[in-house]
């Protein structure tokens, strides 16, 4: 991540570390069958909630980021790389 001033804080690790959870969520999110009505719905961000998690991981990883002094377009840039990452997988 080379955005500043906010990034100039986190080494790589510390942009990484959520990576794994965050991943894994999104596969068992892929993996669960939806209705169309349920692909519409998390298109415009009413995912369901996992019982007992008071934000979904995405939210976590976000609020994290936003924490440690990353801006929306820091972490609009993060989401774009995971995106074009994920997509290239």
């Amino acid at each position: 991540m080379s955005l500043l001033p906010a990034a100039a804080t986190m080494d790589s690790p510390a942009w990484r570390d959520h990576a794994p959870p965050l991943l894994e969520a999104m596969v068992a999110d892929l993996s669960t069958s939806q209705t169309p009505e349920a692909q519409s719905q998390r298109a415009w961000g009413s995912a369901p909630q996992v019982a007992g998690a008071p934000h979904t991981a995405a939210q976590t990883h976000a609020i994290l980021r936003a924490r440690s002094g990353s801006d929306i377009n820091q972490l609009v840039a993060a989401y774009r790389e995971l995106r074009a990452s994920v997509l290239q997988l």
